[in-house]
Parts: structure tokens; C-alpha cells; sequence
């Protein structure tokens, strides 16, 4: 028994895994180990010019919060670019999945350098240590110290940059332009929530419209439009022509395939449903992809499926299965089942 004992501690001290170092302000900042740099030029930190910054976000596509502060970021970019400031997002997802995601029209919107994680090294480097659970999560680095750790739309984010790059006059008058900016945007979409709340639709058409004037690519509020105008206020001709100026004028691949999934799977639309619309979005969606994205061949395929071309359709979702990799491969292989379990019932 002690020498069970005995064996069962000398596992456990030689076995355990060394804790990591904790990761702070003014902590020397760790080694970036990037797989691959996807957009922009690579960065070797222990390269950097001493005044220069350094911003490393952690972020992924799949991450609705990261996508919102995208173009927050890239407007701190521009502002900060002639100021020896670079702004690095990270991400543990694959090199083809984030080029399909900036190809599909977010090259546009994320205007600094992107790169992938070597195996989570980055990520247990940085995010780990740091004890940090959630993203978008940035960490500033100056002087190959870390000077701040935390969420990128915090207003100490901005000003601790400015005041690391040396303009914080500058940046105090672009961040007060961008708060007016915000309070304008928050006043309309309380003017969106309160008209849809009291079922005005075309208040709410309206106000939706103020809002596009402030964010010219507010996609969901282009979508939303369209929605009030085949289901709520029953306007399918303007509905149909709106939609087909917005597929023409759309250059975002996710957007189109979005608004193409929910043409065809959205309850809403149940008893509206525009399937040469849904066409016309995805197919503009699967050019904008080069045919390589399988979230959108998913989309594709279904479309076709509810025009009862049930051949095309699995052979499509053949393909995405193929090119598909984990959690999404198991999903699709499911809705290819359900496809071929429609298409016997349609041929039955």
C-alpha cells in the first residue's frame, strides 16, 4: 500500500504539466506562432522598433461580437497607420476557411493584417496565460511589454493606444466623432425597435433606411427591409425589386448567402417565398467563393432541392460534405441524409 503510495505521488509531481507563466500588464509579451499570415506582413515581435505598438486580437468568423468590432478596428488602423502602430488578428481557424471569409467581402472591412494560429500555440500563449476565456479579446503591446489586456471596444483600448503612439488629441477628436456617430445610430434603432414593437411597418421601413445612411453596409437592416416589404406589408412587387437591386449591389459572399438561406428555411417566409430571388443571391455568392466554400454549396444545394431538382441538389451536397471539415462535415453529412430521405419521399 505505501508503495502504491509512494508510485502514485512520484506520478503525479513528475507527470504534472508546468503551469503556465501568468500573462500581464508588464509582462514580457510572448512570441506570435503563426501557421500562416493570410493578410498583411508577417510580424516578428522580437523585431519591432521599441516605439513602435503592436495590437494582437484574438478573434474567429464564427464569432458574432468579433465581426461587430471589425470595422471599429480597421478605422483605428487607418487612423493609426502613419503612427509605427499594427494591428494583428489571430485566430485558430484554417488558412482556406478565413481566405473564403475575406474573399467573400471582409477583406473590405478588416483593413489590417490577419493570421492563423500554429496549433493554438498562440493561443495557449497568450489568451491561456493571460487567463482570458472570451473574444474578441486585444492585447497591446509596446516596447516588447504588454501595456493592456482586454475587450477591443473598451474606450481604454483606443486611449492607451494613443497615448502609447503619441496623439492623444488627435484620437480624442476622432473617438468623440465616432461616439456622436454611435449615440445617432443607438437613437435610430431605438426608433426600428420601437415601430416594429408597435407593428408600424413602414415607420419601421423608414427608420431602417436613416439607419443605412449611417451604415451603408448594415446588411441586416438591407434584409430586414426586404422582409418588411414581402411579409409584413405584403409589397411583393417592391419587394421583389428591391431584393434584386440588393443582390446586384451585395459583393459580400456571407451576406448573400444569408439572405439566400433564409428566403428558403425562414418560418417567415413560408408563404412568400422568392426561390429565383434565393437562386440569384447564392449563385452570386458561390462566384464571389470560387465555388470553395461549403456553407455555401450547403445553401446552393438546398435552394435547388425546393425547385425539385433533387439529382443536382445531392450532388452539390456531396461536395460540400467532401470539402467540409469537422463540426461542419458531421452537419452537412446530416443534411445530406435529410436531402436524400426528401428526395424518396418526393419520388414516392
Amino acid at each position: 500500500m505505501k508503495k502504491a503510495l509512494l508510485l502514485a505521488a512520484l506520478v503525479g509531481f513528475f507527470g504534472a504539466k508546468p503551469a503556465l507563466a501568468k500573462l500581464e500588464v508588464g509582462s514580457d509579451a510572448p512570441q506570435l506562432h503563426i501557421k500562416d499570415w493570410v493578410q498583411g506582413d508577417p510580424i516578428d515581435l522580437s523585431k519591432v522598433d521599441k516605439d513602435a505598438v503592436v495590437v494582437v486580437e484574438f478573434w474567429a468568423t464564427w464569432c458574432g461580437p468579433c465581426l461587430r468590432g471589425i470595422p471599429h478596428l480597421s478605422d483605428m488602423q487607418d487612423f493609426f497607420k502613419d503612427k509605427s502602430v499594427t494591428f494583428v488578428g489571430v485566430t485558430d481557424e484554417d488558412k482556406a476557411l478565413v481566405t473564403r471569409f475575406l474573399e467573400g467581402g471582409w477583406d473590405k472591412k478588416m483593413r489590417y493584417t490577419v493570421a492563423c494560429d500554429d496549433k493554438g500555440k498562440t493561443n495557449k500563449a497568450w489568451m491561456q496565460a493571460a487567463e482570458q476565456r472570451g473574444i474578441p479579446c486585444a492585447f497591446v503591446v509596446n516596447g516588447g511589454k504588454i501595456k493592456w489586456i482586454g475587450h477591443p471596444m473598451e474606450d481604454a483600448f483606443g486611449d492607451t493606444i494613443a497615448k502609447l503612439a503619441g496623439d492623444e488629441k488627435g484620437w480624442e477628436k476622432f473617438a468623440e466623432k465616432q461616439k456622436a456617430e454611435e449615440k445617432h445610430k443607438e437613437e435610430v434603432l431605438a426608433k426600428v425597435r420601437n415601430a416594429v414593437t408597435n407593428e408600424e411597418w413602414q415607420k419601421a421601413f423608414d427608420a431602417m433606411g436613416e439607419l443605412l445612411k449611417i451604415t451603408p453596409d448594415d446588411f441586416a437592416a438591407e434584409f430586414g427591409r426586404y422582409h418588411l416589404l414581402q411579409v409584413k406589408m405584403d409589397k411583393k412587387k417592391e419587394a421583389a425589386t428591391y431584393g434584386r437591386e440588393l443582390v446586384s449591389r451585395t459583393e459580400d459572399a456571407t451576406n448573400l448567402n444569408m439572405f439566400s438561406w433564409q428566403l428558403i428555411k425562414h418560418e417567415d417566409f413560408a408563404e412568400a417565398r422568392d426561390l429565383d430571388l434565393s437562386l440569384l443571391a447564392v449563385k452570386k455568392a458561390m462566384k464571389l467563393s470560387d465555388e470553395k466554400d461549403p456553407s455555401i454549396i450547403d445553401t446552393y444545394a438546398w435552394v435547388l432541392a425546393e425547385q425539385g431538382d433533387f439529382k443536382r441538389a445531392i450532388e452539390l451536397e456531396e461536395k460540400a460534405v467532401e470539402m467540409a471539415e469537422g463540426r461542419m462535415k458531421a452537419e452537412l453529412q446530416a443534411s445530406l441524409e435529410e436531402m436524400k430521405k426528401k428526395q424518396k419521399a418526393a419520388d414516392a
